[in-house]
């Protein structure tokens, strides 16, 4: 009888310490931000950490969203209104989820870019593409960054390096969130221009000066504009008229933006 109690005792304990790490592993992987809002047909990044690359990114509901993985980043693409959970998972099975809200456009307010990279010390502008004035912005963690509101726009200026949100709510309390990630300035790439405008068909060549080869491109609306590196060169190529973004990352995971506008 002592004999199977004490098996059973044994066993019970190992049950629990399973379950505690299973609670670990499921919730070891971090987001620059684990709940989204967007709009159908608009995307977002959130930068994920703690946890090891490659990662892979699966959606509780494709038909609501969907998500794709570069390095570190998930891009998340409304397809429809409702909601959905983006579970990542890391090179070592560690899992992380990100809750998302799909939206009309006409139920929250839209900027001009979803989320934004500043340097410490640095400012960058969104503008607010629809809502009613006067708006408001409040910063999920005013350490990293702070939000000052004029008019339609929101300047952004980065304190110290780290990741927050900032709500922006309208007259009528319709909400929009943007993602703010600061860097320090030495892990940013620099490049000859910061932003390019080309005509469809055309290309132009921008050159980084810094950071540590191989070089990688990301292009977030690849239906504008198309990207390609070799050595220290990008290649940007447009395909139709609009505008998009270009991010760089290096060796040593240092990124950099690069503004491109087709005509």
């Amino acid at each position: 009888m002592l004999l199977a109690v004490c098996c059973f005792a044994s066993f019970a304990l190992i049950s629990c310490d399973n379950n505690d790490n299973d609670e670990n592993i499921s919730n070891i992987l971090k987001f620059s931000s684990d709940k989204v809002e967007m709009i159908v047909k608009g995307s977002t990044s959130v930068t994920v950490s703690g946890g090891t690359e490659a990662y892979t990114a699966t959606s509780s509901d494709s038909k609501i969203a969907t998500a794709t993985v570069s390095r570190s980043s998930i891009t998340i693409t409304g397809v429809k209104k409702g909601s959905a959970i983006i579970t990542v998972t890391d090179k070592n099975k560690f899992t992380g989820k990100i809750s998302v809200e799909v939206k009309d456009s006409s139920e929250i307010v839209t900027f001009d870019k979803q989320a934004v990279s500043v340097a410490i010390s640095k400012e960058d502008t969104v503008s607010v593409k629809s809502g009613t004035a006067p708006y408001t912005a409040t910063v999920k963690d005013s350490k990293i960054a702070t939000a000052t509101v004029k008019d339609s726009k929101i300047a952004i200026k980065g304190l110290t390096a780290g990741t927050t949100t900032i709500t922006v709510t309208d007259k009528n309390k319709k909400t929009g969130t943007i993602n703010v990630t600061v860097i320090d300035p030495s892990k940013i790439l620099e490049f000859d221009k910061q932003s390019v405008t080309i005509s469809t068909g055309k290309t132009d060549d921008i050159t980084i000066k810094n950071g540590t080869a191989p070089f990688v491109v990301k292009v977030k609306d690849s239906q504008v504009a198309t990207a390609t590196t070799k050595d220290a060169k990008i290649t940007v190529k447009g395909v139709k008229a609009g505008s998009t973004t270009i991010t760089v990352t290096d060796k040593d995971k240092k990124t950099g933006t690069i503004s491109v506008t087709i005509k």
